[in-house]
């Protein structure tokens, strides 16, 4: 139980980060630091391939059977689904009409951001070892 509740919390972070960046932060945003500019860029992707997965482990671990294969391997399985998701939408952006932009860099900081959940899920959430 603490785990989940740990999960929804990071999960509750990234997703009132991103709406910060999004609604408050980008769109007065002047473009004079650049690096600043960057950083409101990547994030849209960068923190939901983090909070994404928090919440299907969570939902991972309430339907399905601590036997099953999703189970076992609900970070990974979680953070292929959210990455893969956040990186079609980039390729989907590319290949129709609208305002969206297709960027390698959205693409970078989405496997980036998969990788440092499953570095964090794998460091608190590790299963203690028998001695």
């Amino acid at each position: 139980m603490r785990r989940q509740k740990t999960l929804l919390l990071v999960m509750l972070a990234t997703f009132a980060g991103f709406s910060f960046i999004q609604t408050i932060l980008r769109p007065s945003d002047t473009g004079e630091i650049a690096w600043l500019t960057y950083a409101y860029g990547i994030a849209p992707n960068f923190l939901p391939a983090i909070g994404i997965p928090c919440f299907l482990c969570v939902a991972v671990e309430d339907f399905f059977s601590s036997r099953s294969f999703l189970y076992s391997w609900r970070y990974a399985t979680s953070a292929i689904f959210a990455v893969s998701g956040l990186v079609g939408n980039e390729f989907i952006q590319a290949a129709t009409p609208g305002p969206g932009v297709f960027d390698w860099h959205d693409v970078l900081w989405s496997i980036l951001g998969g990788v440092v959940f499953l570095s964090a899920a794998s460091f608190f959430f590790a299963p203690e070892k028998k001695t």
